[in-house]
């Protein structure tokens, strides 16, 4: 069975412009398709800050903490918090600090789920 992925990325930019630079850069090292992209949106909770967030192509594996393992292990950061099992999981990835891998990200949430009927 196959499990969909998606990630949520909290970005420190002055434009949605930067923003959406600032996923492409995620979305470059995951190395995936994207099923679908939404427009960066202003973050009620942190000012200054876009969430982004994109669908992932279905993954082929039956386990969604090894998509989740995976994936995460593609991108430059270290210390991700994981939860889940294997029918629902996923990573997140916090710093006070923005990325230097991937500059002005300071949040990121990858998850794998059930493929939902489209």
């Amino acid at each position: 069975m196959a499990r969909r992925a998606g990630l949520k990325v909290n970005v420190t930019a002055d434009s949605p412009e930067e923003a959406t630079e600032a996923l492409e850069a995620v979305l470059s090292d995951l190395g995936e398709a994207v099923r679908d992209q939404g427009d960066p949106e202003t973050y009620w909770k942190i000012p200054g800050t876009w969430m982004v967030l994109a669908d992932l192509a279905d993954q082929p594996d039956d386990d969604a903490t090894e998509v989740v393992k995976r994936l995460t292990g593609r991108l430059a950061l270290d210390g991700w918090r994981f939860d889940g099992d294997a029918d629902v999981a996923g990573a997140v990835w916090a710093s006070d600090e923005p990325s230097p891998a991937y500059p002005g990200v300071v949040w990121l949430f990858l998850e794998s789920s059930h493929p939902q009927d489209d």
